[in-house]
């Protein structure tokens, strides 16, 4: 007999563990992984499962999702009591989202494909209160509450929905450090965890069944119990939500395998931005809501990608190979975009953004850190020295250093003399580093920290600091990026508000020294990083919403998602990602349902840089991703011509895409073997290295060369204005 004890006292025997056969499974009825509760669903053999049929059921109600949520015959749920009460109606959209989903929760106990949806709407749209009504909505399950996933920052955002939408307020908790049992936990209607939270529980999980597997395996210690106090993944949980979902969308993070694993009778996970690198992005949330038969990755993997994906993760499917995957997304997924038009009406009560993208040149000193990533955006160069290149191979560890580097030395050279928390800096020497930076500075800057050192990472952050006081004038991209704030105050007035984004903490901190040199008190600054503790995050972002604060200075990580900045009429993307969705994110902080006035978007860009090769990749994303999850007219007819296909069709098609897999995939290994067997160590960096085709570079490059043409020809500087320094 195996014995597990879970520790639970009151609980355990919900357990049954006199059954030696039984799986490794917390719940009596459950089984583990498979997202279901009651009796066990007969999992799906692979080898017997008809792909061609399955896929053809899901093109099938692909097609049908998409004239469902354009159907305005269909009858909507009304508000739920619980949000009327509080004085919150939904509007047409929303019951009408609210009903489709509501009837997909009905037929979770069914056996069926899938095991929830995803709530793919845009930022600003309203997920939160979709999903606060959907959860309202539907009867409670004694001791099975709702989960609710979210990153740190938005925990407040959740609670502060809850308070406002819901009236009575359900029973719920903040599961974050504070370790709960089974029994407690179940009092709640709704518990919230935190994505490290789950993580951190799914890695100690995987550690107790190890040792568990390990000790029946033992006759020593055959009956030995072992104590697992894992509660989320030993709960029972009635609709698993998981806002910001991009955040799974690698199926071999922890953050995925963790979130896989809860029993769950329904998931849902929300993002306006599920498109996030490749395709193999979107097969993601196949393998989190089991769809079949895509939730396998490795036959994802043979229609949809080639086999050695990394190497093309930017190549375009084929046309009726794209329809295929786009209605296969579509079966599990809402998508809803703040400019799609709902019974003959926009969705949304917003003005769109205006964007401008500010051109400039570089410094001698900047023009050589480029160079050293030049094969990656000239492709003229590429051609040039192709001998050296094996189809788009590099060193893919220099590659990456190389990137990075040139990346972050666009905002400033002594960025990367004192980076925060990167490889390399504990081999250099701290006087080194202090030679050149004035006494003064060093004194004071350090005397703003109040002693609080304790790592490298912020010793390197006061120097950084200190260095840049006045050196910030060496950045081209900073003097733009004071050129362009400038020019936004004279013209909307002092008292207008902006937000900055950057992925570089250090980025903003030089930023940040050029606005306080030059702007002084003219402006009222803000900061939203990793640094800052989330009371005081949540204080500065009503602080600027009240108009108190008018320059609000984010990291991506931090400040890209949860927040409401609606009172800004300008974003400045100091240094944009790489992924697009992430941008956008960015910027629709600013930009949502109710703003009423126009907000500036402002992208400064070096074309003779790294800068190129993430607006190239950019743009080929953007192709992608709007070709399967937003659909145009001509690939909606497309999806509806796929979903017609007989089996005998369907097949042919599928194994056209998989025979141009095996293709590319021999010629790949012919040069590999070509090369010789140096190069069969070698890795394509994904994205940077991608194996785009000449036609394809060129065509993209070629956009980038004319929109590079017609930037604003003001901005194209690298000197301070005279007027700047004068004020």
């Amino acid at each position: 007999m195996e014995i597990f004890d879970y520790g639970l006292e009151a609980d355990s025997e919900e357990y049954d563990s006199t059954d030696s056969d039984t799986d490794f499974k917390p719940w009596s009825g459950v089984v583990h992984n498979t997202g279901w509760m009651g009796p066990a669903q007969p999992a799906h053999d692979k080898e017997v499962e008809d792909v061609f049929e399955a896929t053809s059921l899901s093109l099938k109600e692909g097609v049908a999702m998409l004239r469902e949520m354009a159907d305005p015959t269909m009858i909507r749920m009304e508000t739920p009591a619980h949000l009327l009460v509080a004085g919150t109606t939904l509007k047409n959209f929303q019951a009408h989202t609210l009903t489709i989903l509501h009837h997909d929760y009905q037929k979770s106990k069914e056996v069926r494909r899938r095991n929830g949806m995803l709530l793919g709407q845009e930022m600003g749209t309203g997920k939160t209160i979709v999903t606060l009504a959907l959860i309202a909505s539907i009867p409670p399950i004694p001791g099975v509450p709702h989960l609710i996933v979210v990153p740190l920052s938005l925990v407040d955002v959740w609670e502060s929905e809850i308070k406002k939408h819901m009236n009575p307020i359900p029973k719920y908790c903040v599961y974050s450090r504070k370790t709960r049992t089974l029994q407690q936990l179940k009092d709640y209607a709704i518990v919230i965890a935190t994505y490290d939270k789950v993580s951190n529980e799914g890695t100690e999980y995987e550690r107790t069944r190890a040792s568990f597997e390990a000790r029946r395996a033992s006759s020593a210690h055959h009956e030995a119990p072992i104590r697992c106090n894992n509660t989320l993944a030993t709960m029972s949980w009635n609709i698993v939500v998981a806002d910001e979902g991009h955040a799974i969308n690698n199926t071999q993070t922890q953050k995925h395998r963790s979130l896989d694993r809860l029993n769950s009778l329904y998931r849902l996970p929300l993002t306006g931005t599920p498109f996030a690198n490749e395709y193999k992005s979107l097969q993601s949330y196949m393998a989190y809501l089991g769809v079949t038969p895509w939730e396998d990755e490795n036959l994802f993997k043979k229609y949809f990608l080639f086999k050695r994906s990394k190497d093309i993760s930017n190549q375009l499917l084929s046309s009726h190979v794209n329809a295929i995957l786009a209605a296969v997304f579509a079966s599990f997924t809402i998508r809803i975009r703040k400019t799609d038009l709902f019974e003959g009406r926009p969705i949304a009560d917003f003005t769109e953004g205006v964007k401008f993208t500010y051109g400039h040149g570089l410094t001698e000193n900047e023009r050589r850190l480029q160079a050293k990533t030049r094969t990656l955006w000239d492709h003229g160069l590429r051609a040039h020295n192709k001998a050296n290149r094996i189809g788009g191979f590099m060193e893919w560890k220099t590659a990456l250093k190389d990137v990075g580097d040139a990346r972050l030395g666009i905002v400033h050279h002594l960025c990367l003399k004192y980076r925060y928390s990167e490889e390399g800096d504990a081999n250099e020497a701290l006087g080194e580093k202090t030679a050149n930076i004035p006494t003064e500075d060093i004194i004071d800057t350090m005397r703003k920290t109040k002693g609080t050192l304790s790592s490298e990472g912020q010793v390197n952050r006061v120097l950084l600091r200190a260095a840049t006081k006045r050196s910030w004038r060496e950045s081209s991209r900073i003097v733009v990026s004071m050129n362009i704030m400038r020019r936004h105050f004279e013209q909307h007035g002092w008292e207008s508000q902006l937000v900055i984004f950057s992925d570089y903490l250090s980025a903003l901190d030089v930023l940040e020294n050029a606005i306080l040199e030059l702007f002084k008190d003219r402006v009222r600054i803000a900061r939203y990083d990793g640094t800052v503790d989330a009371e005081t995050r949540a204080a500065h972002a009503k602080a600027f919403q009240d108009g108190r604060i008018n320059l609000f200075l984010a990291t991506t990580k931090a400040g890209g998602y949860g927040l409401t900045l609606t009172k800004a009429n300008g974003v400045l993307h100091l240094t944009e990602p790489w992924n697009p969705g992430a941008a956008e994110q960015c910027t629709a902080r600013a930009i949502r349902i109710g703003t009423d006035h126009t907000v500036y978007v402002y992208v400064p860009y070096a074309h003779d840089s790294i800068e190129r090769r993430i607006k190239l990749i950019a743009k080929m994303k953007l192709r992608k991703a709007s070709k399967v999850v937003d659909p145009d007219a001509s690939m909606r007819a497309r999806m509806a011509e796929v979903s017609a296909y007989t089996r005998e069709q369907l097949r042919s098609k599928m194994d056209e895409a998989k025979a141009l897999s095996s293709e590319y995939n021999d010629r790949l290994e012919k040069k590999l073997r070509t090369a010789g067997s140096s190069q069969q160590d070698r890795f394509a960096v994904n994205d940077l290295l991608a194996d785009l085709t000449d036609e394809e570079l060129i065509s993209a490059e070629s956009e980038l060369e004319k929109d590079f043409q017609e930037l604003r020809p003001e901005a194209d500087d690298v000197t301070v204005d005279a007027s700047l320094l004068e004020g």
